[in-house]
């Protein structure tokens, strides 16, 4: 999986931290960077239909503009159980 931040800096902020979270029940913590370029976030292989992105943790800057540009998630198409 990777996120895009929106990074019109200083007027945007940014994400510093969230979660993952997918049709097993599992979820993924994942920390972010004050960055523009796409931030990596490792899944592990899991078999899943959906994926939602939950309590993104804002970072302290003053603005109160955090958004994402991209998130792009990667995976085969299984056969089901």
């Amino acid at each position: 999986m990777a996120l895009t931040l929106r990074a019109d800096f200083p007027h945007d902020a940014y994400w510093v931290a969230g979660h993952a979270a997918d049709s097993q029940g599992d979820e993924i913590a994942f920390s972010l960077e004050k960055t523009g370029e796409r931030q990596w976030i490792d899944l592990g292989g899991r078999r899943v239909r959906w994926l939602r992105l939950e309590r993104m943790v804002k970072s302290d800057d003053p603005s109160a503009f955090p958004s994402l540009r991209a998130w792009e998630v990667y995976g085969t198409e299984g056969k089901e159980d």
